[in-house]
């Protein structure tokens, strides 16, 4: 159709002059493209090319990843979230290395039954590093689509679904796919962005059916927002001559076997103070002598927000637990994976240097 190659055109002369520099487009080695594009799940790009930078230089091909061990992996992705994506990425390292492979292979078949690849990395994988005219529609591609094309239904339903996978299979490039498809996430990205797309900077406006009917804000269509909860919990830094105590995590749920300080959630007619001192009691059976507030923060797990608050708590003596608690020297915290609540208040209790003196003072 003409339309699709006006589309098509502008759309790879726009991405020719406004494409980002980024780490794996100077190659776009399979292995690199394969890293990123999981990293890229639920993950904004300016938070992801840095790690991305450092799993390059802890693990810079798949025989090194596939020699990796889970500790090592999860050390590494540490600030990421959703830890699933790095065990998968093992799994699936290890399962290319027993299968003879030196890096991710061009073959659908193959990837598709890899963890933590569906059709769209697949997708990726196939026409970002190997130049192969496969779709890859993501969450940006989507928003584009649902725009040119005004699609007036719930972007989440399968027939919204599909008819975005049937036009991206239309319009594909077939002679530059990594071009077309990055140049449609690229748009998205920059340009065709939620809730206030720059059309005035978008190459294809001219053809925009929802801009040319004004009702770009109000696409793609949404489905009711899941409210989040929120929910206040209170952490303690138990600390005793230069060690404090940690715990680590069962294997299962999002948190899975990563480490993270004792921790609860805080009950209605509970002072933050009173739940300190209760859970206190339940893991070492002692009464406080002196505790600090450290200061809060907050973070996300699925659907619920979480506001931390954490002290700091000087024991008297040692007292021996077992696992899954352990007591781990200051200097040593840097070797275990915590879930980002009790990074983020450990990182705070690591900056106040002098808390120690304070407190014992």
């Amino acid at each position: 159709m003409e339309k699709y190659a006006t589309i098509k055109k502008e759309l790879l002369f726009w991405f020719q002059y406004n494409k980002r520099d980024l780490p794996w487009r100077k190659t776009y080695a399979p292995y690199d493209v394969w890293i990123s594009e999981i990293m890229l799940q639920q993950t904004q790009m300016d938070r992801v090319v840095p790690f991305f930078n450092r799993w390059i230089e802890y693990f810079p091909n798949l025989e090194a990843l596939s020699k990796a061990t889970e500790e090592e992996v999860l050390k590494c992705w540490e600030g990421l979230g959703y830890y699933s994506r790095a065990r998968n990425i093992l799994k699936a390292a290890k399962e290319l290395r027993t299968m003879g492979f030196e890096t991710v292979p061009p073959y659908e078949e193959i990837l598709k039954k890899l963890p933590g690849i569906g059709p769209y990395t697949s997708g990726a994988i196939l026409s970002i590093a190997y130049n192969l005219p496969y779709t890859a529609v993501d969450g940006n591609v989507r928003r584009v689509f649902s725009r040119l094309f005004n699609i007036e239904s719930a972007i989440s339903k399968n027939s919204s679904l599909q008819k975005i996978e049937n036009f991206a299979k239309d319009m594909l490039a077939k002679d530059t796919p990594r071009d077309f498809n990055q140049a449609l996430m690229e748009l998205g990205a920059l340009i065709c962005i939620p809730k206030f797309p720059r059309c005035n900077e978008c190459p294809l406006q001219k053809v925009c059916k929802a801009f040319q009917e004004g009702v770009q804000h109000e696409r793609p269509v949404q489905k009711k927002r899941v409210r989040i909860e929120k929910k206040q919990a209170t952490a303690e830094v138990l600390y005793y001559n230069g060690s404090i105590l940690i715990r680590q995590r069962d294997t299962n749920g999002p948190w899975a076997s990563l480490w993270e300080l004792p921790w609860s959630f805080n009950s209605e007619n509970t002072s933050k103070d009173e739940l300190l001192i209760t859970e206190i009691n339940n893991i070492i059976n002692h009464k406080l002598l002196k505790f600090k507030e450290i200061g809060s923060v907050n973070h996300t797990i699925m659907n619920t927000r979480i506001d931390l608050c954490g002290y700091f708590v000087i024991l008297p003596h040692y007292i021996h637990l077992d696992y899954p608690y352990l007591w781990v020297s200051l200097q040593n915290l840097q070797k275990y994976t915590f879930q980002a609540g009790s990074r983020k208040l450990l990182n705070l209790f690591l900056s106040e240097k002098d808390i120690i003196p304070r407190i014992e003072g």
